[in-house]
This record gives C-alpha cells, structure tokens and sequence, in this order.
C-alpha cells in the first residue's frame, strides 16, 4: 500500500496535513490529523535541521536556532529537489518563518531523508502510529470476555 501514494508535502506544527498523490486513481488529496505524532516521526522531521540551517549559510551551534517543520517536493524537466520550512529563533526571543530554496534530492542524505521522513507520514496518516500509539484493534476487543459477556445478555 505504501508504495501506492506518494507524500509530495507536509506541515508538522499543531496539526499534521500532507498532500499526496495516489498512484490508483491518479489524483491529489489533502488530509489532516490532530492527533500527537510518534517520537520517530518527530525525529525524522528534525533530521532536516542541519539541511535547513545550511541553505540559510548557518553553521556551526547555530544550526541549533533552525527548527524545520515541513517540506514540499517540486519536480522539473525530470529533476527532483524539495523546500524546507521551519522556525528560526531569534535574538530576541521571537520565532520566524523559514525556508530553504529548492535543494536538489540528490544532495548528500536528502533522499534518504526524505525517504524516511515520507514512511513515517504514511505511518501515522494510514497506519495509525502516534504517540499514544494503537492499543487495540477492533478485533481484539471485540474478543474480549467482557465484549462476549455483553453479547450474550
């Protein structure tokens, strides 16, 4: 199933929303979650830290002020590259709005990146891995002796 859309962005603030491509019908959707993403998904997106602070010519301990949030692919005459967006901390104690510029994919690590970055996505839009993670699936508790219990009255 995984390889049958293909997560062209995201945004990771307060809610989570891609958008992405699904190879069966051959349209674009947009979809939406407010639930609170897993610690991998968290990490994947903060592996871009050190690409986002780069494209702003930052090196160093500064690159720890950079905090990406999100990406969007973009494919042209064949060659594919993506645009980080973040938050940057300012002196002031402020936050602003960040992107890259279009950093082709096969830039060192991107693409491994990216690619990480896309199944945690699919991971927690389709798959239902958030924090709080899936406890139960329906079919267990339905098994239950409890849930049996209440049929039977």
């Amino acid at each position: 199933m995984e390889n049958q859309i293909q997560i062209l962005s995201c945004k990771i603030g307060k809610k989570v929303s891609i958008s992405y491509y699904d190879n069966r019908d051959g349209y674009n959707y947009n979809v939406e979650n407010e639930e609170y993403p897993h610690p991998d998904l968290k990490n994947a997106i903060n592996a871009f830290q050190k690409d986002l602070a780069e494209s702003h010519y930052i090196l160093g301990e500064e690159m720890e002020y950079f905090h990406p949030n999100g990406f969007q692919s973009h494919e042209a005459k064949g060659k594919f590259s993506v645009i980080l967006y973040g938050k940057l901390d300012t002196l002031h104690d402020d936050k602003v709005t960040v992107k890259s510029g279009k950093i082709p994919v096969e830039e060192e690590g991107i693409e491994d990146k990216l690619a990480v970055l896309r199944k945690e996505l699919y991971n927690y839009f389709f798959d239902g891995k958030t924090a709080q993670g899936k406890l139960f699936d329906k079919e267990e508790i339905e098994n239950t002796p409890k849930a049996k219990d209440n049929e039977n009255d």
